[in-house]
């Protein structure tokens, strides 16, 4: 590695990082999402049941209170639809009168299921992070993956875990709503769910990564949610660092232990709870 690399690898300079506006639709998706925020519309998060879609929907669900607005969460259980989004999926949106969709964590191999959501009159938008070697991909509002066939090869932002396209997505739509004018709180707490989801999701240690790994660890240790603190007892929070083992071989096999014994959305609503009693 050059004197350079190495001084990257190290940085904790969010200003850095790559441009994730330049993910392809990501502007479509961002302007959507407004669409369905200026016209007070039902918006559905669906999101996968391992640690990365668990802390995918969280995240977003964090970020729709930031705007007070309360959003659907929707996880399969991995014994009833298993994975990805299926009819069914679209079915249950529908009936609880979501107007938008957006997966988190999936939905890149599910074109038959995109085509059905249109059909049925519902917008869908995908954001994921797996390859998909199929030539067809899923026709719906929005595509954002950087992982997508027509990517630039060279993009940066491949190693991204699906916590962190979700990331991008709540800087883009921050992004518009700041720049007609409207006062929107910071999104940099949301980093410690990109953290829990990186390192759970083994996503590659890139500088990239690190960076917002390393924000995201530093923020758990004085985090305002009292379901991550369950996480955490006060005598690691107290510690210099929180090592990422603590992350991998503790909190991650715990979260995913909910979605193989009983339902994912018991960890979910830990990963946002506010009220100690509750998440005690």
């Amino acid at each position: 590695m050059s004197p350079e690399q190495i001084k990257e690898f190290f940085s904790w300079d969010l200003k850095s990082l790559p441009n994730m506006a330049e993910l392809k639709d990501i502007q479509v998706c961002a302007q959507r999402i407004i669409q369905s925020l200026d016209n007070k519309k039902k918006i559905g998060i669906y999101g996968d049941y391992d640690v990365d879609g668990t802390t995918s929907c969280a995240l977003f669900y964090q970020f729709f209170k930031k705007l007070d607005v309360e959003v659907d969460l929707i996880q399969p259980s991995r014994f009833v639809e298993g994975y990805g989004i299926h009819n069914s999926s679209i079915d249950m949106a529908l009936e609880r009168g979501i107007d938008l969709l957006i997966t988190v964590d999936c939905g890149i191999s599910n074109v038959e299921t995109a085509d059905y959501a249109k059909e049925k009159g519902l917008d869908l938008i995908i954001t994921d992070h797996h390859k998909d070697a199929r030539e067809t991909m899923p026709d719906c509002v929005a595509v954002v993956n950087p992982n997508r066939r027509d990517e630039p090869e060279d993009c940066e932002m491949r190693t991204l875990a699906g916590v962190g396209v979700a990331f991008a997505v709540c800087v883009e739509v921050r992004k518009l709503l700041l720049a007609r004018g409207e006062n929107i709180p910071s999104v940099y707490d949301l980093l410690q769910y990109v953290a829990i989801g990186t390192i759970c999701d083994l996503a590659k240690l890139t500088p990239m990564n690190l960076k917002l790994v390393r924000h995201g660890m530093k923020l758990i240790k004085t985090t305002e949610y009292e379901g991550l603190k369950t996480f955490f007892p006060p005598e690691e929070r107290k510690k210099d660092i929180i090592p990422s083992e603590k992350l991998s071989f503790n909190v991650g096999p715990l979260i995913n232990s909910k979605g193989r014994l009983d339902h994912p959305e018991v960890a979910l609503k830990l990963l946002i709870e506010k009220d100690n009693k509750t998440s005690s």
